[in-house]
């Protein structure tokens, strides 16, 4: 209080106090206030129900968008990303993945991911597979890095995931949600589908204009 005007501010009614001193205007100055805001946004949630800690959550999530912003072609910056724990269905207390888009409104980037989600996990997986070409090449990295899943907005949280775990976890998510043989229908390269049936047919014909729908009938022809 009291103070000569800042340099490019409003000359002093008194020509010497700053007028944003609480002596001249006392409510130019707020004190005691806590900003903060909120938006509406896309967000994709995978709760990891055999996930036992934070680090690993927080790696699968760093993971799973990587995997989509490669897919998408767009930074993984565009998509935050989240741990928040998660209540197990028998009570215990675990985690989710969580990615969302940064813009306000949302952009679309998150929600592409449960369109294929098993497809998604396996490329997290992969990505967080220190052995293939790109890598660092330390089969035994703890940590993840900028070779895997790291980022310019992630490389602070460094020390907050845990790569060998992650791996291990997405590893045996994989293995859970390989199709039996008997329901591979249409051999080996039969896919589980999450979505139902009449959104999962709309989206894909929507992908790409060349797709096609055919249905095998069986029996004799009507």
């Amino acid at each position: 209080a009291g103070h000569r005007p800042l340099r490019g501010g409003p000359r002093a009614a008194d020509e010497r106090t700053c007028t944003g001193a609480p002596e001249i205007n006392p409510y130019a100055v707020a004190r005691h206030l806590r900003l903060g805001h909120e938006i509406r946004t896309d967000v994709c949630e995978i709760q990891l129900y055999d996930c036992a800690s934070r680090e690993v959550a927080l790696t699968v999530a760093l993971a799973i968008r990587e995997a989509a912003a490669r897919r998408l072609g767009v930074d993984a910056d565009e998509m935050g990303f989240a741990a928040p724990p998660a209540i197990h269905p028998a009570g215990q207390r675990n985690w989710t993945a969580a990615v969302f888009d940064r813009a306000s409104g949302g952009a679309g980037f998150s929600a592409t991911i449960a369109r294929d989600p098993i497809g998604i996990l396996n490329e997290a997986r992969d990505l967080l597979d220190c052995s293939k070409l790109g890598r660092c090449g330390d089969p035994d990295a703890v940590f993840a890095c900028p070779r895997c899943v790291l980022s310019v907005d992630s490389q602070h949280a460094v020390e907050g995931t845990d790569r060998r775990a992650a791996h291990s976890l997405l590893t045996a998510i994989g293995r859970s949600l390989d199709l039996p043989k008997r329901f591979r229908l249409f051999g080996p390269a039969t896919e589980y589908e999450s979505a139902p049936l009449p959104q999962a047919l709309s989206d894909r014909l929507g992908d790409d204009a060349s797709n096609t729908l055919v249905v095998f009938m069986s029996g004799p022809p009507a």
